[in-house]
C-alpha cells in the first residue's frame, strides 16, 4: 500500500467519524479538479486545540468554516502562484478572513474574486478593522 492511498483513507475515516471535513477546490474546469487537492477544517474543536500550532488566525478561519459549512457549499480557491481564497460559498461568493483585516486586503479579495468572476465578496475579521468598509464582517458573524 502506498503512503498517499493510507493517507487518503485515514483522512476519509476521520471525516466520516467527524472529526474532520474535507474542502474540495473551487474550479471553473472540472478537469482541473482532479489535479488540484483538498484542504480540510476539524469540525471537532476539541482535536483542533490540542493539535493546532498555527495560532489563533488558523483556529479563527476553521470558526469560520465550521459557521459557513451550514449555510452551503463550501469551496477553496488556490492558484499555483500561491494567490488563494479562503472560502467560496455556493460558487458565488468569495470570503477572505483575516485576524486583524485592512482595507488593502478587501481590495486583493475584489480583484481575485473578480479575476475569477465572482462579483460578491465579504472580508471576515476577527479585529474591528480601523475604518470602516464595505463586504466586511467582525467577529466571524455570519448570517
Amino acid at each position: 500500500m502506498n503512503v498517499h492511498y493510507g493517507l487518503s483513507k485515514y483522512l476519509l475515516f476521520l471525516e466520516n467519524t467527524f472529526f474532520i471535513k474535507l474542502v474540495k477546490p473551487f474550479v471553473t474546469n472540472p478537469d482541473r479538479e482532479i489535479a488540484l487537492q483538498n484542504k480540510f477544517y476539524f469540525t471537532d474543536t476539541g482535536f483542533l486545540h490540542i493539535l493546532n500550532s498555527g495560532g489563533s488566525g488558523a483556529t479563527f478561519e476553521n470558526a469560520v468554516f465550521n459557521q459557513l459549512r451550514l449555510l452551503g457549499d463550501v469551496r477553496y480557491y488556490a492558484k499555483r502562484s500561491g494567490q488563494e481564497i479562503d472560502f467560496i460559498l455556493d460558487g458565488d461568493r468569495a470570503l477572505e478572513v483575516k485576524e486583524t483585516p485592512a482595507e488593502h486586503d478587501l481590495k486583493v479579495l475584489k480583484n481575485r474574486a473578480k479575476s475569477i468572476g465572482l462579483d460578491s465578496y465579504t472580508l471576515v475579521g476577527k479585529k474591528r478593522p480601523g475604518s470602516n468598509f464595505e463586504d466586511f464582517i467582525w467577529g466571524g458573524s455570519i448570517y
